[in-house]
């Protein structure tokens, strides 16, 4: 706009109402980038957006998607958003501009795409280290684990063999090494088996090979760590 142009508003300004004062342009907001996933994920069974709900944004994992309400159906801009296969939304807010709504709706699927990526990477490390890598366990190695409701029940198995990824193990004797209010105090011995089979087991891992179990019928294994292990009187259970 020119200086006379500016000159020109001002004198005109004068003879206008106070509310009727003309305005300056407002700033223009840059717009960002639309987040769109190559191919669009299919529609999720369950999910109810409003029907005036036309437009879809999603993200580039293609895990999270934004439903946008359409201008013709008047208001104020609406969005809603869901992740993975929840038929619950994660949000539903309306906005005072589209440029609002667009930017906040974008900026929540840049970081659903990366929380999401992540997840699914560190799941593959996982399933690789389950699958693909070896356990720790050895011939002689002593394994503990607890069950029971309203009662603690102790479980003491040693490593008999190990094979690859399977290892044979088989219950072992404890020292009771005395009472203490409503429970017993037990002490693994070493190499003194029970008469009962063993059982083969493959070994698994829940955060990428740093820490092994073996799964029982309602119980897990892990390492005996040396300290003593109390288990519930037998006159106290139920």
């Amino acid at each position: 706009m020119t200086a006379a142009e500016l000159s020109q508003q001002a004198d005109l300004s004068r003879y206008l109402r106070p509310w009727a004062k003309v305005q300056a342009p407002a700033p223009e907001i840059p717009a960002l980038p639309v987040f769109v996933a190559p191919v669009a994920p299919p529609e999720v069974p369950g999910r109810f957006p409003p029907g005036h709900y036309t437009r879809r944004m999603y993200s580039a994992c293609r895990r999270a998607v934004v439903y946008f309400s359409s201008a013709e159906a008047g208001g104020r801009p609406c969005a809603i958003a869901y992740r993975l296969k929840r038929t619950k939304a994660d949000w539903h807010h309306s906005f005072r501009t589209i440029e609002e709504r667009d930017r906040y709706s974008t900026v929540w699927l840049e970081e659903m795409s990366k929380k999401l990526t992540a997840q699914e990477d560190r799941k593959a490390a996982q399933k690789e280290a389950r699958h693909g890598g070896q356990h720790p366990f050895k011939v002689g190695d002593i394994l503990t684990g607890s069950w029971g409701y309203d009662q603690t029940n102790q479980e003491i198995w040693g490593i008999t063999r190990t094979k690859g990824k399977r290892v044979w193990i088989r219950p072992l004797a404890c020292r009771d090494e005395g009472s203490s209010g409503h429970s017993n105090c037990l002490i693994p011995v070493k190499g003194k088996y029970l008469d009962k089979p063993e059982q083969m087991k493959i070994p698994q891992t829940y955060n990428g090979g740093e820490s092994w179990y073996i799964k029982g019928e309602c119980f897990s294994l892990s390492l005996w760590k040396g300290n003593a292990l109390y288990e519930t009187d037998s006159q106290f259970g139920h």
